[in-house]
């Protein structure tokens, strides 16, 4: 027999550790905001940040910013729509998802089944993923989004790669992907040119050059036992955010016991990275992208609380 493949997310009664953190609140010697008569800013800016801004003044007396600032994705919202690509999920999916972000100013992503022609208009709300198959990737791909994902694992099958089976790989998949109509589009475990840290900090300045400095590069990881250290080789590696994916994430195709038994809850992943991050003193270098288990906006809260 076969491996047993499944989608979707994690379906076993696991506990949420999100339940058992709970808010503080402001009353009287912070005081609290009405949100429905002062305003409160929630744009979110994902990227390297500088450790020290440096102004100048000239003349005349008027200020300007003196330091660099690194290509940054402008969020309206704290959330975006994350890596799902075309097979796992249909066009029609696909295109709902750039709508409602274009709508509410956030990001999907197109994971990595390449770029059908009907999202290059999305492009300003667009991160585009380069994963182990490399399936449509080329310098014009990379340059489609606003931003390019690494992609080395998911949590809902962390360690392995991707399989979309071959009775999903229709004309227009085979187009967008390059391969063959009906064949298995395979993933290999690992990037075959990815084998250190080193590796990973060359391709993520080649991606870089390709897109001219001009969009953040980020790194997608799954949330496994060492995953603080690997975080931190990350962001030294170049990787301007970095997105953690914990075990009740989802998935077009993945082992049954691999998305049910292997990984661990985001909760616990946020912070040992946010800190580990900052003991290094380097948690301003990049951002911290989570996702697998966010079910709700008080878990969004929370992730944030925790380092997110």
């Amino acid at each position: 027999g076969g491996v047993l493949l499944t989608s979707m997310g994690n379906d076993r009664p696991y506990f949420s550790y999100f339940d058992r953190i709970v808010l503080n609140a402001s009353q009287v010697t912070n005081p609290s905001i009405d949100p429905l008569r002062e305003p409160m800013e929630i744009r979110t800016y994902i990227g390297r940040k500088e450790a020290r801004l440096e102004i100048e003044e000239d003349s005349d007396g008027n200020v300007a910013l003196k330091t660099e600032i690194a290509p940054q994705l402008k969020l309206e919202v704290p959330v975006m729509f994350t890596a799902m690509s075309y097979g796992s999920i249909s066009l029609n999916a696909l295109l709902s998802l750039a709508r409602a972000a274009r709508t509410i100013g956030t990001f999907f992503n197109t994971g990595e089944g390449g770029l059908p022609k009907e999202l290059r208009e999305f492009k300003d709300n667009m991160i585009v993923q380069v994963a182990s198959g490399r399936f449509g990737v080329s310098a014009d791909y990379l340059n489609a989004g606003s931003a390019v994902e690494i992609k080395i694992g998911q949590g809902a099958k962390p360690g392995i790669g991707g399989h979309l089976p071959g009775e999903k790989v229709t004309e227009p998949i085979s187009e967008t992907r390059m391969i063959p109509v009906g064949t298995d589009a395979l993933s290999p475990a690992p990037h075959h040119d990815i084998y250190s840290i080193e590796d990973l900090r060359q391709l993520i300045y080649a991606i870089k050059e390709a897109t001219r400095y001009e969009k953040p590069v980020g790194v997608k990881i799954a949330a496994v036992h060492n995953v603080a250290p690997i975080a931190a080789g990350m962001v030294r590696a170049g990787a301007d955010y970095i997105v953690i994916d914990g075990i009740r994430g989802g998935t077009g195709a993945a082992p049954k016991v691999t998305r049910d038994h292997v990984g661990i809850p985001i909760e616990f992943a946020i912070a040992v990275v946010d800190q580990r991050l900052r003991e290094e003193g380097i948690r301003h270098m990049a951002s911290i992208v989570v996702g697998g288990g966010i079910r709700n906006s008080a878990d969004v809260i929370k992730a944030i609380a925790l380092g997110a």
